[in-house]
This record gives C-alpha cells, structure tokens and sequence, in this order.
C-alpha cells in the first residue's frame, strides 16, 4: 500500500525509527508521531500487524514440520 500511495520511501524511514526506538529500549511513538497509531498523520494499513503475526506463525509452523 505504501508503494501504491508514493509513500515507500517514509515507510522505511519509519521502519528505521521503530527499530532504533526498539533497541534503545523506548517508546516509538514518543519520538515519531507518525508511528502513533492514535494520529491520523501515519499511513493506516488495514489489519497489518494481524496479518504479519499470522505469517510468522505460518512460517515458523512450516519450518517445524507441523504444517500439513
């Protein structure tokens, strides 16, 4: 969706911010107002973070072999 809206540039922007907040032991949105998820200036993806967990999980099941 980022790349559809112009956008792929600030998301990785974003996604720099998030993991250096992250291993700095501090809150992302404290610093980048447009990770906060209660503003409207941040880019809404629908149901992302559900989506990435149910990969993950998927994924992990596949490499452990209990998949079908």
């Amino acid at each position: 969706m980022s790349v559809i809206r112009g956008r792929l540039h600030e998301t990785l922007v974003n996604i720099a911010w998030l993991a250096r907040d992250l291993l700095h032991f501090q809150a992302p949105y404290k610093s980048n107002e447009e990770v906060d998820v209660t503003t409207n200036k941040g880019l809404r993806l629908p149901h992302a973070a559900m989506m990435a967990v149910g990969t993950l999980a998927f994924l992990v099941m596949v490499r452990r072999g209990m998949g079908m």
